[in-house]
């Protein structure tokens, strides 16, 4: 699987095939042994995390990042054969090993369709979509209570954090001229709804610091557009 992570050659269809060969090698494999071998906690995070993590760096050699819808549907088609498998597995989750499993494919579920979201926005856009995710985990918290979901959600948010709060750049995003009903209602008022609804949809107790995570941000992101708009104000 090496050969994933070099540069694509000329013939970028050779490139494509083997890396999504590799991906449904990892993905189907993995998914076969769940009730076959020991440990299925192990053989779902395999089958669920490989091809997300094929996907991401072909993207990354093959655009270097740029824009792109087709990449964005094959993302979205990856969250769909997890949603499948999630579906599958919904009948075994009594088991530990199982849930465990179908938590795997949950948090894929939701990593694909952030990673969509990437390939596919830019700017603030990308940040509340990516907020939005928050609201999915805190219900797949609710039904399976797997440890790495609460883990997802602590990247998600500080990801959507460091794009939003620590970003020296956000200055430059086109927020349009009007003092209150600009772009900054929608880049920052979405977040905020979505951390202050997950600071109260994560139990404390289960994991604290996402709990301060979630409650640190909603302030920050209540205050950061005040001082957004009076920099912008004085420029």
């Amino acid at each position: 699987s090496s050969y994933v992570w070099i540069a694509p050659t000329p013939n970028a269809s050779s490139y494509l095939s083997f890396a999504a060969m590799i991906a449904a090698g990892f993905g189907i494999g993995g998914y076969a042994a769940l009730t076959r071998r020991p440990n299925p906690a192990r053989w779902g995070f395999v089958s669920a995390a490989t091809p997300l993590l094929i996907l991401a760096l072909a993207y990354w050699r093959m655009t270097q990042f740029e824009m792109s819808f087709p990449w964005a549907g094959a993302a979205l088609a990856l969250a769909a054969v997890d949603l499948i498998a999630c579906e599958t597995l919904l009948v075994r989750r009594e088991d530990q090993g199982q849930r465990a499993a179908l938590a795997a494919y949950a948090v894929a579920l939701i990593g694909s369709i952030a990673l969509g979201m990437t390939m596919s926005l830019r700017t603030a856009w990308l940040s509340v979509a990516l907020s939005l995710m928050l609201s999915a985990l805190v219900w797949l918290d609710r039904h399976l209570g797997v440890k790495a979901i609460r883990q997802t959600a602590m990247v998600m948010a500080a990801i959507v954090l460091a794009r939003l709060v620590f970003n020296p750049f956000v200055l430059d995003y086109d927020f349009g001229s009007a003092p209150l009903l600009n772009g900054l209602l929608y880049a920052y008022g979405i977040p905020f709804v979505a951390f202050f609804t997950a600071a109260r949809g994560f139990k404390p107790a289960q994991n604290e610091t996402l709990s301060a995570i979630l409650e640190g941000g909603t302030i920050a992101l209540g205050v950061v557009p005040l001082t957004t708009t009076a920099i912008a104000a004085r420029l």
